[in-house]
């Protein structure tokens, strides 16, 4: 459920009958998520950096990861775009 709506102006409000801590709560809950995203990139970068130094590049394991990370990447990349969060800047948020 969207708990804002767009002005006429550009700028945005609460819906009617949604109430302050209720948005705040849910900005808390993207912030989370977008720190969880962030964390997890850093610790597939590890261990993918860790299977190279094994040499095992194309171990199914290391496609595994390495297509998470791609996805992550995605996701950041579209949060970043709509400027909420600045790329590979953990806990950065606009």
């Amino acid at each position: 459920m969207r708990l804002t709506k767009r002005m006429e102006n550009g700028g945005s409000d609460l819906v009617p009958g949604v109430t302050s801590p209720q948005a705040v709560e849910k900005l808390a809950a993207f912030e989370d998520l977008l720190d969880d995203l962030q964390a997890e990139q850093q610790a597939l970068s590890q261990k993918l950096g860790e299977l190279r130094a094994q040499g095992r590049e194309s171990s199914a394991r290391f496609r595994e990861l390495l297509g998470k990370k791609l996805v992550n990447s995605q996701v950041l990349g579209l949060f970043a775009a709509r400027g909420l969060c600045v790329p590979g800047e953990k806990g950065e948020f606009r």
